[in-house]
């Protein structure tokens, strides 16, 4: 046997050594590599939705913190959990700080944060029927900086 054939299967059976009981624990404890809780949960004024904002720690990479925000009927569990598994959010972002879920109407709630990557917004969201939509059914969101950390001012010139 060669000096590099025998490196290698050395190499191989530490690898193995190594990751075998991390992947044992894992699977023995019943852990995800994607980990997600449920952050922050407010019901509309009305009690028939809630907004769901749901931190979460993506493919188990270290720094990679997305914060995503769904609608939900009222009391239907977090969206990355159970039958709602697969719902689009209506934010999708990263590193947010200071984030805030506020109803200001039954139709209207907005997302307040200190600072945040966003990767996908949609303003509007309706209730997933195959009736026609009512204005009742339709969900206007709002994105709400703090101004103190603000890139552009309310005239659009930019704060930095």
């Amino acid at each position: 046997m060669t000096l590099r054939r025998t490196a290698t299967i050395f190499f191989i059976l530490g690898a193995g050594f190594v990751c075998l009981p991390v992947l044992l624990i894992n699977v023995l404890l019943g852990r995800d590599w994607d980990q997600f809780r449920e952050e922050q949960r407010v019901t509309s004024p009305d009690g028939k939705l809630d907004a769901v904002g749901i931190l979460g720690l993506y493919d188990g990479t270290v720094g990679d913190v997305g914060y995503d925000v769904y609608i939900v009927p009222h009391g239907a569990p977090a969206p990355r959990e159970g039958p709602l598994k697969g719902i689009r959010p209506v934010l999708d972002g990263r590193t947010f700080y200071g984030e805030k879920l506020l109803w200001k109407k039954t139709n209207l709630l907005t997302i307040g944060y200190h600072h945040g990557e966003i990767f996908h917004f949609r303003n509007r969201w309706r209730l997933p029927t195959k009736s026609l939509e009512s204005a009742n059914d339709i969900v206007e969101i709002a994105l709400s900086p703090s101004t103190a950390h603000a890139v552009v001012g309310p005239d659009g010139e930019y704060l930095l």
